[in-house]
């Protein structure tokens, strides 16, 4: 199962990175820097291996350009650094079941001993989302879409997600506290997976067209996974932006996915 999520998640980067590569090469070559000052967008653009003023007005077009090379250039090289990470992820798991079948091979009455170890049908489920940090999220004036059952999320996908994960009677937290190394985190959804009660974290990125918001994201992914949070395996990511929408269709794939 956790080897089919991850190949399943390395495809679907595979398929991004051709298509953003595909993007690219339609996009003229150049680098842009920007600034603002006073309400105001100053650009400069890269010639002779120096940065030079170039007029917006003048320029629309081909400054608007460059700037969507730069988002995609760097929604390219995370993608392709996440595939990276799931291949190897995938080289190990490997590795791993061929020296686990070898020894259960060899002394197959150590299976029954796994099974015994590894039950969790009788762990209280709230339990395991009980935490002792007591930082509360940001910005709580963005809390504005009412669930089924009241509470207030940010966006009208996180309310979808919000609602069928309480149809399907799942256990899990909005915005709980989440001690990464960058410090606290407020991940979207902490879930307790129905079966097997292991902690799944889902981070819905609404807003992939701001690089601020993408840079600052990026950084968080990567803190998720160094604590233990791999794409594919316990760690969701799901994302739209203004051309590509997130819908229900969409997410009841991803549940049925990782939850049944």
């Amino acid at each position: 199962m956790e080897k089919r999520l991850i190949e399943s998640e390395a495809l679907r980067r595979d398929k991004n990175v051709k298509s953003l590569k595909r993007a690219i090469a339609k996009l003229p070559e150049g680098k842009i820097s920007y600034s603002l000052t006073k309400g105001k967008y100053y650009y400069r653009i890269l010639r002779n291996g120096k940065y030079v003023s170039i007029s917006y007005k003048n320029e629309k077009d081909y400054i608007d350009k460059l700037i969507i090379r730069q988002i995609l250039e760097s929604r390219l090289l995370d993608e392709q650094n996440f595939l990276r990470i799931d291949k190897e992820y995938i080289n190990q798991i490997d590795k791993t079941d061929k020296q686990y079948e070898k020894m259960l091979d060899k002394y197959p009455e150590f299976e029954k001993l796994l099974k015994d170890f590894y039950k969790v049908n009788d762990l209280d489920a709230e339990k395991l989302l009980e935490t002792d940090i007591e930082d509360e999220p940001p910005f709580k004036e963005c809390l504005k879409f009412r669930t089924n059952d009241g509470t207030l999320v940010r966006s009208k996908t996180e309310g979808m997600i919000y609602n069928e994960l309480l149809r399907r009677g799942y256990i899990f937290r909005y915005e709980r506290p989440l001690k990464i190394y960058t410090g606290i985190c407020f991940p979207d959804f902490t879930i307790v997976h129905p079966e097997n009660k292991n902690i799944i974290i889902w981070e819905h990125l609404g807003m992939l067209d701001d690089p601020t918001y993408l840079k600052k994201n990026t950084e968080k992914i990567i803190g998720y996974i160094r604590a233990g949070y791999i794409p594919g395996v316990n760690l969701i990511i799901t994302w739209e932006s203004s051309d590509k929408v997130f819908d229900s269709k969409e997410m009841m794939k991803v549940m049925d996915l990782y939850f049944n």
